[in-house]
C-alpha cells in the first residue's frame, strides 16, 4: 500500500495562487514544480503518485511538504513565490539574452 499522508490544508487564496503558479510558463521551473507537489498533496495523492507523475523522490516531496506551511504565508502574501533561501536578482541580466550585450541585438 502506498504511503498516503494526511492531505495538506489550503485556504482558497493559497489554492488559487498555487494553481496559477503550477500553470505558469514565466516562473522558474523549480517554483512551478513545488507548486505542483503541494497541490497534489492537498488533493490527497499518495507519495507514489506524486513521485511517478512529477518524476521525483519521496525525500523531495517530504522536504517541500514540511517547508510549505512555514513559507507559504510570506511568498503568497507578497505575491512573489520565493521558495529558496537565496534570492536571485534577474534585473542584472534582463534583456541580455544569451549573447550578453543587448545593444548588439
Amino acid at each position: 500500500m502506498p504511503f498516503r499522508a494526511e492531505p495538506l490544508s489550503l485556504n482558497e487564496d493559497e489554492q488559487q495562487e498555487l494553481q496559477r503558479m503550477s500553470l505558469s510558463r514565466l516562473l522558474p521551473a523549480g517554483d512551478v514544480f513545488r507548486a505542483r507537489v503541494i497541490l497534489m498533496l492537498a488533493e490527497g495523492r499518495s507519495y507514489a503518485e506524486v513521485q511517478k507523475r512529477l518524476n521525483t523522490t519521496a525525500p523531495t516531496i517530504s522536504k517541500w511538504r514540511k517547508r510549505f506551511p512555514a513559507t507559504a504565508h510570506g511568498w503568497l502574501a507578497a505575491g512573489t513565490p520565493s521558495w529558496s533561501e537565496a534570492e536571485c536578482d534577474h534585473t542584472a541580466t534582463a534583456g541580455q539574452g544569451f549573447g550578453g550585450n543587448p545593444s548588439q541585438a
